[in-house]
């Protein structure tokens, strides 16, 4: 169930009036061109990526891609969560992260 954290998503709003927005939309342009690939490569251990179904910053098919490209990696799709799912779901995340990290072991 969604259970959006209405006071985290306020402060969030505040501290968009602080943006330097010209910077703001630097990062935006260059975010079509982000590659996180030089991080993962090599990347032997345990990999939750936590992903929303409806997000248009970091869209699904590419969280199953990372997914692919990680020897140990797992994914968490919420299916109705936008890039602000953490805000959306936090408790289903959390408990997913906890028995992410219940499971694992060192390899």
């Amino acid at each position: 169930d969604r259970a959006m954290d209405r006071e985290l998503f306020r402060a969030m709003a505040r501290e968009w009036v602080t943006l330097d927005l010209g910077a703001y939309a630097d990062i935006f342009e260059q975010l079509g061109e982000h590659d996180a690939s030089d991080v993962t490569i090599g990347l032997d251990a345990p990999t939750l990526v936590v992903a929303g179904g409806q997000d248009s910053f970091t869209p699904p098919h590419l969280a199953k891609r990372m997914v692919q490209e990680l020897p140990h990696g797992e994914l968490f799709m919420l299916a109705d969560a936008t890039h602000f799912g953490l805000m959306e779901y936090p408790e289903a995340i959390a408990q997913r992260v906890d028995r992410f990290l219940q499971g694992c072991q060192l390899l």
